[in-house]
């Protein structure tokens, strides 16, 4: 029996295939509202744009496209901060209707991945969608395993 997809919530599940993750991490005392300014400042001057984002008062991760030159804004980083950037990933997004308030959801989602190592969580900024980062090389795998658990029986 295949899933009626009108019963589930989840309606598609996207996926980047190469991004890049980007580590900062502060090293100088700085609060946390300047830290963050520092940070938004340099993406705006060097007019890179992030996807997924995760905050914490000193450190702060994001996905990028693959192919964003880092360069002048990891020196600009160097100058307060530690920076760590981590290639060979891939975002998965498993997109639907009112997924934020589907109890249970996330758990569904990460126990189905439970042998995949998973990152950068994003969930909450929209309804819609609950957004990860996994090691490229468990990509396809990962699809699958989601796909046969939300759309077929």
């Amino acid at each position: 029996n295949k899933k009626i997809l009108n019963q589930s919530p989840v309606k598609s599940i996207t996926f980047k295939k190469e991004i890049v993750v980007l580590n900062i991490c502060s090293t100088v005392e700085l609060t946390a509202g300047e830290f963050f300014r520092r940070i938004f400042e340099s993406f705006d001057k060097n007019d890179i744009a992030f996807d997924l984002i995760n905050i914490s008062e000193t450190h702060i991760s994001v996905t990028l496209n693959k192919n964003t030159d880092l360069s002048e804004l990891t020196e600009e980083f160097k100058l307060f901060s530690v920076v760590k950037i981590e290639r060979n990933k891939s975002q998965i997004s498993v997109i639907g209707s009112n997924i934020k308030n589907t109890n249970g959801i996330e758990s569904k989602i990460l126990n189905e991945l439970r042998e995949i190592n998973i990152s950068l969580i994003s969930h909450g900024a929209s309804k819609m969608n609950f957004s990860f980062v996994i090691e490229r090389k468990d990509l396809e795998p990962s699809i699958r395993k989601l796909h046969r658990y939300f759309f077929e029986d």
